[in-house]
């Protein structure tokens, strides 16, 4: 079925649970089981399943330029501020850390890119 096609690709793409989409489409985990299986399940569901997809798949695609804008400003503040370990003591984060994280080598969690944002203002 395509839609589960659609539903499984996006949640690899996105690293996402079926909970999400369990949840935000008001449907049993066992509704997508179904689904996944061939068990026919009513159009409204397979709309909600595909429609709550979409948003979830929308929502980490917004957040993640989001966070690719905020490591570029950060590089950039790096350099301004006088280095990395100098932003890092303004974030409140080990410098070590901070390198892994502008270098990729670490994902950019929601905590430290709302750290990011407050010091984007004050700068």
């Amino acid at each position: 079925m395509q839609v589960m096609k659609f539903v499984d690709d996006t949640k690899r793409e996105c690293g996402l649970g079926e909970r999400p989409i369990t949840q935000r489409a008001k449907v049993s985990h066992h509704t997508l089981g179904d689904a996944r299986n061939g068990i026919p399940i009513d159009a409204a569901r397979l709309r909600r399943i595909a429609a709550a997809t979409v948003a979830l798949r929308d929502s980490f695609l917004r957040s993640k330029s989001e966070a690719e804008e905020l490591l570029d400003w950060a590089r950039e503040a790096a350099i301004d501020v006088g280095g990395r370990n100098a932003l890092a003591e303004l974030l409140g984060v080990s410098g070590p850390y901070l390198g892994r994280v502008l270098s990729g080598e670490k994902p950019l969690s929601s905590e430290l890119m709302a750290r990011f944002r407050h010091l984007r203002k004050l700068i």
